[in-house]
């Protein structure tokens, strides 16, 4: 499952908690709206963008309407998140000790 996709985002839609609660419905008319506004045909002047893009729509569209997909989409999503936090809190640790224990020279 590609991850460096944030497929709610791809449909303007909320991904986290918010994400896992939408409907099947909300999911049905976000698609629906970004495919009038990427559909190739709306993008003569830029064929091979406009293609690429709204073949990302869809497949982002086939993950968040299927179930089984959504859920597993969803657990992906949220353990990314959780490493980025700890990853981040990690950092923030580190550079509260290298701070406190930085020799003063200026003495």
């Amino acid at each position: 499952m590609d991850i460096e996709v944030d497929h709610y985002a791809t449909l303007d839609l909320p991904s986290g908690e918010e994400g896992a609660k939408l409907s099947e419905i909300d999911i049905s008319k976000a698609y629906r709206k970004k495919a009038l506004e990427l559909h190739p045909d709306k993008k003569p002047d830029d064929p091979i963008n406009a293609h690429f893009n709204f073949q990302k729509l869809k497949a982002s569209y086939d993950i968040l309407k299927d179930e089984k997909k959504r859920r597993l989409f969803d657990d992906v999503l949220c353990m990314k998140r959780e490493m980025q936090q700890q990853q981040q809190d990690s950092k923030r640790r580190k550079m509260r000790s290298e701070h406190i224990f930085v020799p003063d020279i200026n003495l």
